[in-house]
């Protein structure tokens, strides 16, 4: 008789894929909008800077900021507090950029605070609730449990990928012409 089962059977101390839900360990950078920490693979994260000034776009989606010039290079300005559904910043509250690197170029998100870089350990990230979770939002990797709080760990990439950004091309070329500068914030 083989020491081998069927397909799902925990025999031989082997259990099937789905509930044996096992997670790395990973190294964050942790970031907040209101009052949720969420936390990004630092391998995403190209920088975090203040926020200069933000040019508007016209007819962009309503979760993008603008963009900016980011050290001689123009990228677009995406608001997570508006993707995520989160309630609008207060006017003049300050806010950071978290540069992130994706396959055609560079975009920043806006975040309410980046707090620091921390380690956490595979046992203390659990999977995203079922009941929680959108469908067609797949950029939500879990949750961490963190001393008193939660960190919904979440994947910059493919919210970037996720957003409609092809209106972008024009607009980075006019970036030069004559669009009226707002200041961030």
């Amino acid at each position: 008789m083989s020491d081998q089962g069927k397909a799902g059977d925990p025999v031989g101390g082997q259990l099937p894929e789905a509930e044996s839900a096992v997670h790395d360990d990973m190294q964050i950078v942790l970031f907040q909008l209101a009052d949720v920490y969420y936390g990004v693979d630092v391998g995403q994260v190209q920088g975090v800077v203040d926020v200069q000034t933000i040019t508007k776009v016209p007819n962009a989606p309503y979760y993008v900021e603008g963009i900016t010039n980011l050290r001689g290079e123009v990228i677009t300005v995406l608001d997570l507090r508006k993707k995520f559904g989160v309630s609008e910043r207060e006017a003049g509250q300050d806010f950071k950029l978290v540069v992130v690197g994706h396959g055609t170029g560079t975009v920043g998100v806006t975040v309410d605070a980046v707090n620091v870089v921390m380690d956490l350990a595979g046992e203390v990230i659990d999977d995203m609730p079922d009941l929680v979770t959108n469908v067609s939002e797949d950029c939500f990797l879990g949750v961490a449990r963190q001393d008193d709080y939660i960190i919904v760990l979440v994947d910059l990439l493919k919210v970037v990928r996720s957003m409609d950004t092809s209106f972008l091309d024009a607009a980075a070329l006019d970036a030069t012409a004559d669009i009226q500068m707002v200041p961030a914030g």
